[in-house]
């Protein structure tokens, strides 16, 4: 219920029900934008709650390269750690897919069965490397996947397929 004090009285303040904020990706897009969202004072306007379909926190996707290479370690590409959702009030679902939109009654369902409401919604879902055709012609180039290559998402992926090459 939303209470209004009376304008007129000196020092009165309107006390105001957050809104729902629902993010689907917790990705670098998703973190980003709730990251914007709270530098422009929106922990005052909103209940945050981010949904992830990987079990941890957001992490710079861009450096899944590096880790498998070798040249950096796993913990060092996380952009928010986990205290950082909770510092802002955010309720992470981590691990938690999004299986359904219900824009009508405003709800998102989750796969573990879970329901949230939601005032606004953000999507920021990301992508996905596909590698559908092992060889295809154009013109006179003819372009083909190697055995053993192929797009490196989510982390623990990239980390399964490091040991697989490195024999352990």
């Amino acid at each position: 219920m939303t209470e209004i004090s009376d304008p007129t009285v000196v020092g009165a303040q309107a006390s105001v029900a957050k809104s729902r904020l629902v993010v689907i990706g917790n990705g670098m897009a998703g973190a980003r934008a709730v990251e914007e969202i709270l530098d422009r004072g929106g922990a005052e306007l909103f209940d945050i709650t981010m949904f992830g379909d990987e079990p941890h926190g957001n992490y710079n996707r861009i450096s899944l390269s590096n880790v498998l290479a070798g040249s950096e370690e796993t913990a060092g590409i996380f952009l928010n750690p986990l205290d950082w959702y909770e510092q802002n009030d955010i309720t992470l679902r981590a691990g938690v897919r999004v299986s359904a939109i219900d824009r009508y009654a405003k709800t998102v369902d989750a796969d573990d069965g879970s329901t949230y409401g939601y005032d606004k919604l953000i999507i920021a879902t990301g992508s996905r490397s596909f590698f559908g055709v092992s060889c295809c012609s154009r013109g006179s180039v003819k372009r083909c996947v190697q055995r053993g290559s192929g797009g490196h998402r989510p982390l623990s992926e990239s980390i399964a397929r490091a040991i697989r090459a490195s024999g352990l």
